[in-house]
């Protein structure tokens, strides 16, 4: 399947930056880089309000995802550490914006911090694909109070979007085969291409467990 990509490169001249006529910038804005990572799998989460956004412990990787809604896996080119240091990040607005007018003023920021020059071309690559099972999805929808919850590892209850479904799965899908049944595996690639073709809206509440299923290069969830 031919997919959207994202070429990264790091300019070392702020005369190679590419930045939209008018973008708007955010009041005040701090990144900074965390002398401690989590690692991988214990980062934070980008977290936004209608005036602020704020991350602790994430890569530029994960950054550059929310600021150009693009996954992982979409991701070619950078620095050896675009997935390996991390950073905090917080930044206000003045005023309330939308969601796509905070991704904007984040991509201005990058642009501007880490010098980037980003590049959009298509590839030809390996894909999963989420889809419905025949009669439909079984799901039951969140509560209408209840906040997005994702577990750790690849099983437990499940409690968002479809779209994060599919970043979950792309995630547990790189995981390897413990070596040693006692001790958890630890995702060491970058995740699995995923791509949420359910066309369903909304949040979700379901126990997950993934399942090979027998013969065939697919999973049932």
């Amino acid at each position: 399947m031919r997919v959207p990509a994202l070429l990264i490169t790091m300019s070392v001249s702020l005369a190679a930056q590419t930045l939209p006529p008018g973008a708007a910038s955010f009041d005040a804005a701090s990144i900074r880089p965390v002398l401690k990572p989590a690692g991988r799998d214990f980062r934070g989460r980008i977290n936004t309000t209608p005036t602020s956004i704020r991350a602790h412990n994430v890569s530029l990787e994960n950054l550059i995802g929310y600021a150009w809604r693009v996954e992982a896996w979409q991701l070619s080119g950078g620095p050896h550490w675009l997935d390996s240091d991390e950073f905090d990040l917080a930044a206000e607005t003045g005023k309330p914006v939308t969601a796509e007018t905070m991704a904007a003023m984040l991509r201005k920021l990058l642009i501007t911090r880490f010098h980037l020059e980003l590049q959009r071309e298509s590839a030809e690559m390996r894909v999963y694909a989420l889809v419905t099972a025949k009669g439909g999805a079984p799901l039951r929808p969140a509560p209408a109070d209840a906040t997005a919850d994702i577990p750790a590892a690849g099983r437990g209850v499940f409690r968002s979007d479809m779209a994060h479904l599919a970043r979950f799965l792309a995630v547990q899908l790189s995981i390897p085969p413990p070596a040693d049944p006692t001790r958890p595996a630890i995702a060491d690639e970058k995740p699995v291409p995923v791509i949420d073709a359910t066309g369903l809206s909304g949040l979700f509440e379901f126990d997950i467990e993934l399942t090979p299923e027998p013969g065939q290069d697919a999973f049932s969830v």
